[in-house]
C-alpha cells in the first residue's frame, strides 16, 4: 500500500465512501467467507484507486498500491477457482 494518488481528492473526505481504505478492507475480510465482497473490491480495484487517509510527501492522498491489488486479485481468482471446481464435481 502508499502508492501516490494523481487525481483531484485533497482531503480524505472527499473520496467516495467505496473508494475508502477502511470500506475495501472490511469488505475483503468479509469476502473471504462471502465471496461477492471480494469480488467487488477486486472491481473497484481495476476500476479506480483505494484511497488510503494519509498524504505522502507532497500533500496527495496515498492510494493502495500494486501489490495489493495482486493480493486481491489472486485470491479472488482462487475463490472462483474453487467454485467452479465445486460446480464441476456437483454435477
Amino acid at each position: 500500500m502508499g502508492k501516490h494518488s494523481d487525481t483531484g481528492y485533497v482531503t480524505f473526505s472527499e473520496v467516495p465512501w467505496f473508494r475508502r481504505s477502511t470500506v475495501n478492507m472490511i469488505a475483503a475480510v468479509i469476502g473471504l467467507v462471502i465471496p461477492p465482497f471480494l469480488w467487488l473490491v477486486c472491481f473497484l480495484l481495476f476500476t479506480g484507486h483505494v484511497y488510503l487517509p494519509n498524504k505522502d510527501e507532497s500533500g496527495k492522498l496515498k492510494t493502495w498500491g500494486q501489490g495489493s491489488k495482486w493480493i486481491v486479485l489472486i485470491v479472488a481468482g482462487l475463490q472462483i477457482a474453487r467454485w467452479l471446481r465445486d460446480q464441476h464435481f456437483a454435477m
